[in-house]
């Protein structure tokens, strides 16, 4: 299965600001980039001097992290520039239950359910077991955006999104 290209996107940046898209997304296109403390802040200086700004009026500002792909090889530096919630963790890119067990005391992650794998060509009953097995494994602490990885393409059935619907209202616990 292939994933989205790798596209680092801090606080939504505008499209201009980020690297071009490169085919694959298994691995990082910049192999030594987890090699040095601040990379990510350094290549969007404008942008973290704002982030750090707010965070000094606000404390307990939340710092979301966009990237589409496998980016297992910067997330300790993501935790260290104090970035707060990743979005996506692609099931068809990540191995999610990994991800929680290292990081899940530091992480919220947003964005579980594949978009390219479960939303799209599940059926409602598989969609509705990935809903619980998430909420299960990766939310009990909290710690869990229930969401799909993406924006739902035009393929996704409508019954596999009336399933994650009433599938998050089963579970109930869940604010709305």
């Amino acid at each position: 299965m292939r994933c989205r290209p790798y596209c680092p996107d801090v606080m939504r940046f505008p499209a201009r600001m980020r690297r071009d898209s490169l085919p694959g997304s298994h691995a990082l296109p910049w192999p030594d980039v987890s090699r040095s403390l601040g990379r990510i802040a350094r290549a969007y200086p404008r942008r973290w001097t704002q982030v750090y700004a707010a965070r000094r009026i606000k404390p307990d500002i939340q710092i979301w992290y966009h990237s589409d792909g496998n980016i297992t090889d910067i997330i300790p530096e993501l935790i260290e520039i104090e970035v707060t919630t990743l979005n996506p963790l692609q099931p068809e890119c990540i191995d999610v239950a990994e991800m929680k067990k290292k990081y899940g005391k530091h992480l919220v992650f947003d964005g579980t359910v594949g978009t390219q794998s479960t939303m799209p060509f599940g059926s409602p009953e598989e969609v509705k077991r990935v809903i619980r097995e998430n909420k299960k494994n990766y939310g009990g602490d909290g710690g869990l955006i229930l969401s799909p990885t993406h924006v739902l393409e035009p393929e996704v059935p409508v019954k596999n999104i009336l399933a994650f619907v009433d599938a998050c209202k089963e579970e109930g616990g869940w604010s709305w």
